[in-house]
């Protein structure tokens, strides 16, 4: 009898491949850095995606989400915790504050209370640090999936197939929305997915569908070189309520 030749411990890993590089494509990758080979494909610049930070001149805007506030879950708690530990979130210590536009107020509602974090130094860096051990690709936009002998097929704008994946992990509704095609003049990569694999089609429907009706929204990202009229409001950040247009 002859013995079988031991797996090594890469080889016997499932490829995963993660498309996204924001908060929940990154927290998917370090979750899973243990126990799988990860390559993450992002088409923008940087990680973060709605925990973003863009930089202009001498400012840096955290254009997307001001801080991360933890919901109850015990696992995101966790996590919060081992990266405040690393030093890539910081517990917000400014005030939280709501603005009413059809009522015209505008007041302090809470101080924090250890319920909110931000990224240290910036908004993405937490995102970043999660990607620790994965194989990342920036300004990678993925044209096409396709599933073949159980196994997804990855490849880019650029025509650069990524390899063979065991599972496939999407982290964002983008790629299966009909609008996809409205910005790069394509199908939408889910949706090519969804043709070599059924089981997909009803949530590639379901996800455009359901987004089909959102609004267009636009950021304008503001510097100031004196703080001091910032400062005078009764808030760092806050909601805002009631704004019919």
């Amino acid at each position: 009898l002859r013995k079988a030749p031991r797996r090594s411990a890469e080889m016997a890993s499932p490829r995963v491949a993660i498309i996204g590089a924001g908060a929940a494509g990154a927290a998917c990758a370090w979750r899973l850095r243990h126990k799988a080979r990860t390559v993450v494909l992002e088409m923008g610049r940087g990680a973060g995606g709605r925990a973003g930070t863009r930089r202009a001149e001498s400012f840096k805007f955290d254009h997307g989400s001001p801080l991360l506030e933890l919901d109850g879950d015990a696992s995101v708690a966790e996590l919060a915790a081992e990266f405040e530990a690393r030093g890539s979130l910081t517990r917000f210590d400014g005030s939280v504050g709501s603005v009413d536009v059809a009522r015209h107020s505008a007041h302090r509602v809470t101080e924090s209370a250890g319920d909110y974090f931000v990224g240290s130094p910036t908004m993405s860096a937490f995102a970043r640090d999660m990607l620790e051990g994965s194989e990342v690709h920036f300004e990678t936009r993925v044209q096409r999936l396709l599933k073949v002998d159980k196994q997804w097929h990855a490849s880019d704008a650029r025509g650069v197939n990524h390899g063979m994946f065991d599972w496939l992990v999407v982290a964002g509704a983008t790629p299966a929305l009909s609008r996809w095609a409205d910005g790069f003049g394509e199908s939408p990569p889910l949706r090519i997915a969804a043709t070599a694999a059924p089981a997909l089609r009803p949530v590639v429907a379901g996800l455009d569908l359901g987004l089909k009706n959102y609004d267009a929204a636009h950021v304008a990202m503001l510097g100031f070189p004196d703080a001091a009229a910032l400062a005078r409001l009764p808030f760092d950040v806050t909601r805002i309520s009631n704004d019919a247009d």
